[in-house]
């Protein structure tokens, strides 16, 4: 919640219904706090829970039988919502927008019709686990540690790339530090040369003879070539190192790829197959339980919303008939035939049974999904695995065979130079030999060093340029590592969120459960449970362990405490905890940020002040609550909440 009131944050809200369950026409206005739709049964209380569970975003709501289109507007404040109905090829088509773009988690944790699932969990024993854990995308959650942990690997290899970079421009700055010296003591030696040669120009007055010009020349193209051989030679040497490394690396991975088991394609295509047609068939038993549940909402409200008209047009009954009202009949508003009313009633109980076993048979359908899925999934990654290492030995064998070239082009280059170097060598010292005074020494020398000089001068520039190459790659340590720890902490976040919601989910049920006990005095009732059970991996999601949940009962007799089962409890003790589960889902969810209402009916198996008490604990966790009361549960309300908290709407 963000500190407002809920009054401030969404205002009033306003429902507009059309012909929706047994509803033509009907607006109602709801504040902040208990609002009560209270009247008697068949009054279209419940079509009204309907049609707000409707604009809220739920496909559970019957188009009115005799209309052939429908509407529910809902606003909030400020803002308007809006659906529309409309029968088309034997089917309720849906437009507009409603108040929330996904309705699951409201429809498991706010709308909680006598259908809710998890009502009819706590009733059936089935898995609260699976329905409190729902709203999250497990899928999606494993996408994104998937990605995290690429990223993280990313970095770690940047990281470790960097620091040899850090050793290698430790190195540099040593090597510029002794270059530089090495410069500025050449630059003595070729002035000293130089002032030597000055002397000796002043002294004799001549020029050098055509045989110092010759040797000068022949000095300087001996330096280039010895100078492109030790290129070519270092070239050459890293060249081989490279070489030397790729077939290491390719040895590597044509282990790799040995050790690998490759998936027979044919299983792959199979699994394909069967997991589509076993979605097809969870589709198909979808579609068949929503038209069975449509088709029970239509019974029942002709036999429980439509009592006028089919008093109306019953034939009349004799006495005795009126008397019992099983054996009435009415006109079948499918055929026009006159039927007993417990016929109709014991049609929709078959309905309602065989709606229950298809909810059976789509929970295996799901096991069978899922257990394909996970065997796919292996498949492709086993796959994945062989044509990633197959295509890196491709690369491989592609980049070795270009260093073989460029090897071979570099040794027969260097090969060449050798050769000019060593005819050089022997024109140097033919033409030393036919000069024999000082002069010529000194000339030699100082084409020496000059050459020399160039050399530092060249080999410093380089160094500063690498160096300044390493800061600026080094300068992005410090990101990466940032970098790496925010993805690491998001890992952890993500590893430990469905762990962390199941702990939250049981401390939550745990005291609400407690504290509605507690308040609504069950005398028998000593105290109501989950206890978390892990199994080691089982997993949702990566590190993570799979909680499972185990409701306990203690019941209270003649003052001794034992444990029970929720079999032993009564039926409006079994609600109780249907209710506390739901509120446990809506508070885990955070849902009061973005749905603010919760919808309670077919609550009437729940005494007058223990109905009263249990809004009232409700009111503190939820903005809007609106409940469905009969008329003597009214003044119980009014008794514990009062007029500021509590407002009806009179059926």
């Amino acid at each position: 919640m963000d500190g407002r009131s809920a009054t401030d944050r969404w205002g009033d809200v306003h429902l507009s219904v059309e012909n929706v369950g047994g509803i033509e026409q009907a607006s109602a206005r709801f504040e902040t706090g208990v609002t009560g739709l209270v009247g008697h049964n068949a009054t279209n209380r419940s079509s009204l829970v309907q049609a707000f569970a409707a604009a809220l975003g739920s496909d559970g709501f019957t188009l009115k039988s005799d209309a052939d289109a429908g509407r529910v507007s809902l606003q909030v404040g400020d803002d308007s919502y809006e659906r529309r109905f409309r029968r088309a090829n034997g089917r309720v088509v849906t437009e507009g927008e409603p108040y929330l773009a996904s309705s699951r988690a409201a429809e498991l944790f706010a709308v909680l019709t006598e259908t809710n699932e998890v009502r009819r969990a706590v009733r059936e024993n089935g898995s609260l686990r699976d329905l409190l854990l729902d709203p999250i995308d497990t899928d999606e959650l494993e996408e994104r540690i998937a990605d995290l942990v690429d990223e993280r690997r990313a970095i770690d290899d940047d990281l470790d790339r960097l620091a040899t970079l850090a050793d290698r421009l430790e190195e540099r700055r040593t090597h510029l530090a002794e270059r530089r010296s090495e410069r500025d003591r050449l630059d003595e030696r070729v002035e000293t040369a130089e002032a030597e040669l000055a002397a000796l120009d002043d002294g004799e007055h001549g020029e050098t003879d055509g045989v110092e010009a010759e040797l000068d020349a022949a000095l300087s193209r001996l330096r280039d070539a010895e100078d492109e051989l030790a290129t070519v030679t270092d070239n050459l040497e890293s060249e081989r190192a490279a070489l030397e490394s790729l077939e290491a690396d390719r040895e590597r991975a044509v282990e790799r790829r040995e050790s690998l088991d490759p998936p027979d394609e044919s299983e792959i295509a199979r699994l394909e197959e069967r997991l589509s047609g076993l979605r097809d068939r969870r589709q198909a038993l979808t579609e068949t339980m929503t038209e069975l549940q449509q088709v029970v909402r239509f019974n029942e409200e002709r036999l429980d919303g439509e009592g006028a008209l089919v008093e109306a047009l019953a034939p009349a009954e004799a006495g005795t008939e009126r008397l019992n009202p099983a054996e009435a009949t009415v006109v079948c508003w499918t055929c026009g035939s006159e039927v007993e009313r417990s016929a109709v009633t014991e049609t929709v109980d078959r309905l309602r049974e065989l709606r229950a076993g298809k909810a059976d048979d789509r929970r295996e359908l799901e096991s069978e999904i899922e257990d394909a899925e996970s065997e796919l999934g292996r498949l492709r990654t086993r796959r994945e695995d062989y044509e990633a290492v197959t295509d890196r030995l491709e690369r491989l064998a592609e980049q070795c065979e270009q260093r073989r070239e460029t090897v071979a082009d570099r040794s027969e280059r260097r090969a060449d130079l050798e050769a000019q170097v060593s005819d050089l060598e022997a024109t140097v010292e033919r033409l030393r030999g036919q000069r024999d005074d000082r002069r010529l020494s000194l000339r030699e020398q100082l084409s020496e060093l000059r050459h020399e000089r160039d050399d530092a001068d060249e080999e410093i520039d380089r160094l500063a340029a690498e160096i300044e190459d390493l800061e600026a790659s080094l300068s992005k340590r410090e990101a990466l590592r940032g970098r790496r720890e925010s993805v690491s902490a998001e890992l952890q976040e993500l590893r430990t969120r469905v762990d962390r919601l199941e702990r939250d989910a049981v401390e939550a049920f745990n005291e609400h459960a407690a504290a509605l006990v507690d308040r609504l005095g069950y005398d028998n009732v000593e105290r109501v449970w989950i206890e978390r059970t892990t199994e080691e991996g089982a997993f949702e999601g990566p590190g993570g362990e799979r909680g499972e949940f185990d409701l306990h009962v203690v019941r209270d007799s003649d003052g001794e405490a034992y444990r029970g089962s929720l079999a032993h409890l009564s039926e409006s003790e079994r609600e109780l905890v249907g209710l506390a589960v739901a509120l446990t889902g809506y508070l885990v969810h955070d849902l009061a940020e973005t749905v603010p209402f919760m919808l309670l009916d077919s609550v009437e198996m729940v005494d007058a002040d223990r109905l009263a008490e249990l809004a009232a604990y409700l009111r503190e966790q939820v903005p809007y609550l609106v409940v469905v009361l009969l008329p003597e549960h009214a003044g119980a309300f009014d008794r514990r909440l009062g007029d500021d908290a509590f407002r009806t709407i009179e059926f």
